[in-house]
C-alpha cells in the first residue's frame, strides 16, 4: 500500500513538472531590422503568435529544449531559435546583420 502511494505521488510530481515547462504570457521588444515593435504571445500548448509593427500576427508552433525555444518556421527572417536568458528575457539573433533582439515579459 505504501509503495502504491509513493508511486502515485511520484507520478503526479513528474506530470506536474512536465506541464509547468510550457511558456505563457506576452513578451515585447524592438526588431530594428524591420523597423517596429515586436510582440510575442505564448498560448496554451505549443502555439505562439508573433507580430512586428503593424503586420498581422503569425502563428507558430514551438518546442522548448534546454534554454532554447525552437519554432517550426523562421520568424520574420531572423531564424527560428530563441534563447531563454537567465533574467527570463528571450533573445534572437538576426542572421544577416548579427543584431540581437531582446524580448522582455510584459
Amino acid at each position: 500500500m505504501k509503495l502504491l502511494f509513493f508511486c502515485s505521488v511520484l507520478l503526479c510530481t513528474v506530470l506536474f513538472a512536465s506541464c509547468s515547462k510550457g511558456l505563457s504570457g506576452a513578451y515585447a521588444g524592438q526588431l530594428p531590422i524591420l523597423g517596429g515593435d515586436s510582440t510575442l504571445e505564448f498560448e496554451s500548448g505549443s502555439k505562439a503568435l508573433w507580430s512586428v509593427g503593424r503586420s498581422k500576427m503569425i502563428e507558430y508552433e514551438y518546442k522548448v529544449q534546454d534554454n532554447k525555444i525552437i519554432f517550426d518556421k523562421p520568424v520574420y527572417g531572423t531564424g527560428n531559435v530563441l534563447t531563454i536568458e537567465k533574467d527570463g528575457s528571450l533573445t534572437i539573433i538576426e542572421p544577416f546583420s548579427g543584431t540581437t533582439l531582446t524580448l522582455r515579459k510584459t
